[in-house]
């Protein structure tokens, strides 16, 4: 057997295993994903609210998985509202603007452009979410909350306002310890939610 001969096999080879990878649609549909000490059941994920149990590690998460956490599951409401002109600027690219939007909307499944649920930078939300929450009930592992990275509304909207998104709404967020359940409220000095829509 010469060196061609030998090249050419370990070719087939190569195209052997690169036809048993699975593709993106694969992965997607699968019951498992994987993480730092291997395979994991999605289940077991989602059951541990998208924390590996192993090493902790938070997995990316949607923005309705993210508020199906939060607020449980289908016990809040998203408020639709008027979508703008598709491309107001007539932009030109190597994509149209009406094309990435409609990507964009598939991927997400949503029309808005920014939906936030965070904390407030307040002294009550220091109390509340670090001191309460990590430290005296345990609820949380101490430093999961960064007070640092918490954001005032104000800043929010001047940040989003510089990026052309608009608030549409904002809301305050109560958690009710007894009744174990999240209600929007008028108290927007902890937690907050809010919906940005591109100018």
């Amino acid at each position: 057997m010469n060196w061609i001969t030998k090249a050419l096999n370990f070719g087939e080879k190569i195209k052997k295993v690169l036809r048993k990878r699975p593709s993106k649609e694969d992965i997607a549909n699968s019951d498992w994903t994987s993480c730092c000490k291997g395979p994991i059941l999605k289940k077991d994920l989602e059951n541990n609210l998208w924390v590996c149990n192993l090493c902790g590690k938070h997995h990316r998460i949607s923005c309705r998985q993210r508020f199906d956490i939060v607020f449980g599951k289908n016990s809040y409401q998203i408020l639709e509202s008027p979508i703008p002109t598709e491309d107001p600027l007539n932009w030109v690219d190597t994509k149209s603007y009406k094309e990435r939007l409609k990507i964009a909307r598939k991927k997400t499944n949503q029309n808005c452009a920014v939906m936030i649920a965070t904390l407030n930078k307040t002294l009550k939300s220091y109390l509340f979410a670090i001191v309460g929450a990590e430290y005296v009930l345990k609820w949380l592992p101490i430093g999961t909350h960064n007070w640092d990275k918490f954001v005032k509304p104000e800043y929010l909207t001047q940040v989003c306002k510089k990026n052309s998104l608009t608030l549409k709404r904002i809301d305050g967020m109560s958690f009710n310890p007894i009744l174990n359940k999240w209600t929007v409220s008028s108290d927007k000095s902890v937690n907050y939610i809010s919906e940005f829509k591109k100018i």
